[in-house]
């Protein structure tokens, strides 16, 4: 890949990526009875925050409907509550236990949340989004049209009915939740840990509470919903957390508004978005109300996809994870010329590799006819001395200690 190509991926995940102090804390999708009047969801963030440009839309994911726009709803006249929580509901019903007085509650009807799989987004715009537009227009699963916003906040639910799914939270550094089988969810919600989606148990106005056996957490989870309670269960107010990749690495940037007993990140990455190993740790400010910048390089990334959070430990070991990010990394390229080669053969790498490559050039039967090695940072042209090599159809690979890149044919005159 060429340096041009990764500067444009870079920009792409600084636009995409942007992370408020915003995000997504419940969606009740399905209650128990009548869905209209009972149906809500949570934003969570800096306490008394202004929601200014920011919109709650749902993606559709079922079948021959999957990318379009559902629901769109406004919060730009609305600010997070004392406790940083804002509360939309689409009726005055109140839900039992009822919201904290210092949570901001929104009444205002909306179009029925769709049972099944959806794809929310808190996302940032200075035009509204429009329903009915289509972000899949080939209905596939991947999004094929450039979002005209900011995703700041995504999560998907997928159910498992036999037809086509599909939920798009991942492709913009979210979660998806599922497939389900043998039920829909009827909730989302993030506990201030993980994300849980399942059934609910209950009936009229509530209490609701999660049904043990039918949700996403392995084993038993018991939980009675709260809609509009509690205080943001972040410790810290992030800013901002992107990832990017520059010249063969990763870089990660984030930044806190504020902090409270917070101890340490854990930077972590995942190839799948599921398992999740530690690859390097910062030091947190402790209790700070002040601005804190933090940054962080990954100087070995995965080659393709990868995803990246920040799990946040407090002095007293309790712990919260950040939303995910994710970057695509894409295999390295080699330019060579002439071909087909007399005498010399130019090799020029796409990037600066990060670690010293290795190449290697074969003759069809695999056997290694001459070996050597490209520096760590070098972008400048390597030769190859063909001359006394025969004429023929050679194979040229290179390889450094995480991958092997794509092999070349090579023609000698």
């Amino acid at each position: 890949m060429n340096k041009k190509l990764f500067t444009c991926i870079a920009l792409w995940c600084l636009t995409q990526q942007f992370l408020s102090a915003q995000s997504i804390r419940s969606v009740l999708m399905n209650p128990p009875g009548t869905d209209d009047g009972l149906e809500y969801f949570e934003i969570q963030g800096t306490a008394g925050a202004s929601l200014t440009n920011l919109y709650f839309i749902a993606i559709e994911g079922d079948g021959t409907g999957a990318g379009a726009v559902d629901l769109v709803l406004s919060l730009g006249s609305l600010s997070l509550g004392s406790n940083g929580l804002l509360l939309w509901r689409d009726a005055a019903t109140v839900i039992s236990p009822a919201p904290s007085a210092e949570t901001t509650v929104n009444v205002s009807n909306f179009t029925d949340i769709e049972n099944g799989s959806n794809t929310f987004m808190l996302v940032q715009a200075t035009t509204a989004p429009t329903v009915g537009t289509d972000y899949d227009t080939n209905n596939d699963g991947t999004l094929d049209v450039t979002l005209p916003f900011t995703v700041i906040s995504a999560v998907s639910v997928i159910e498992n009915d036999g037809a086509n799914n599909y939920g798009y939270a991942d492709e913009v550094g979210g979660t998806v939740l599922g497939p389900f089988v043998g039920y829909n969810p009827d909730f989302l919600a993030f506990d201030g840990t993980q994300w849980v989606a399942g059934d609910i148990l209950g009936s009229g106005s509530g209490p609701y509470s999660v049904d043990p056996t039918r949700n996403n957490i392995s084993g038993t989870y018991s939980a009675i919903l709260t809609p509009g309670n509690g205080t943001s269960p972040l410790p810290v107010s992030f800013l901002y957390f992107w990832a990017k990749v520059l010249d063969g690495v990763v870089q990660l940037e984030f930044a806190t508004e504020r902090e409270e007993n917070n101890a340490y990140f854990d930077i972590e990455r995942s190839n799948d978005g599921i398992s999740f190993a530690v690859i390097g740790q910062l030091s947190g400010a402790g209790t700070n109300n002040t601005p804190s910048k933090y940054q962080y390089t990954d100087e070995q990334p995965l080659v393709g996809r990868s995803f990246y959070r920040l799990r946040q430990v407090d002095t007293d070991n309790k712990d919260t994870y950040s939303p995910l990010r994710s970057v695509e990394l894409a295999q390295p390229d080699f330019s060579v010329f002439p071909q087909p080669v007399a005498d010399v053969l130019q090799v020029v790498p796409g990037i600066k590799m990060p670690t010293e490559t290795n190449w290697f050039l074969c003759d069809v039967n695999g056997s290694v006819i001459a070996t050597g090695n490209i520096p760590e940072e070098q972008q400048t042209p390597v030769t190859i001395q063909m001359g006394a090599v025969p004429p023929g159809v050679y194979i040229l690979t290179f390889k450094n200690d995480r991958v092997a890149f794509s092999s070349q044919k090579i023609v000698k005159q």
